[in-house]
């Protein structure tokens, strides 16, 4: 990052572990003028690794909810009166099962719910079958259809329109 003239003020990444289930220590992914938060990369999850400026104040905030893939963030020092914003990364298996989905909704209903405004939700979520134009998709008893209306109950709005990275064949 130091060859870009404006450095961003946090970067969250999401499978920050290999499929292969590597184990990795959280010094490995330090970045110099940045302070590092991440859920627990011992256990058996992709990893979740959030930097933050060091000129930014920020805490890690606990959400009594029982999906394991996410950090809460609570970073101050980004708006104008040291007014504080949360920070949400979330990361959904395409593996996940009915039960992981509902916890997933019961997460983001959740922080909704308690954080009304300054609420970035960002992530991998993995629905394949969303069809972003029209917010829908083919199965309208599905589990992405149930995404939708609770991103759609909680006022929220996709953001990134185009993929973040290609894969091999893109």
């Amino acid at each position: 990052m130091s060859n870009i003239s404006t450095k961003p003020k946090v970067v969250a990444l999401t499978e920050v572990k290999h499929k292969s289930k590597w184990s990795a220590n959280l010094s490995e992914f330090n970045i110099s003028g940045c302070n590092i938060f991440s859920n627990d990369l011992s256990c058996n999850s992709r990893g979740i690794i959030v930097y933050v400026s060091q000129d930014l104040a920020c805490k890690l905030v606990n959400v009594n909810v029982n999906f394991s893939e996410f950090l809460l963030l609570q970073v101050t020092g980004v708006f104008a009166h040291n007014k504080s914003m949360l920070i949400g990364i979330i990361y959904r298996s395409p593996n996940s099962v009915t039960e992981n989905d509902l916890k997933l909704f019961e997460l983001i209903n959740t922080i909704c719910s308690d954080n009304k405004n300054n609420l970035p939700l960002a992530g991998d979520f993995n629905w394949p079958n969303i069809e972003w134009s029209t917010w829908s998709s083919p199965n309208s008893l599905g589990p992405e259809t149930k995404f939708l209306d609770t991103l759609r109950k909680n006022f929220l709005l996709r953001h990134i329109n185009k993929p973040t990275r290609l894969g091999p064949d893109q």
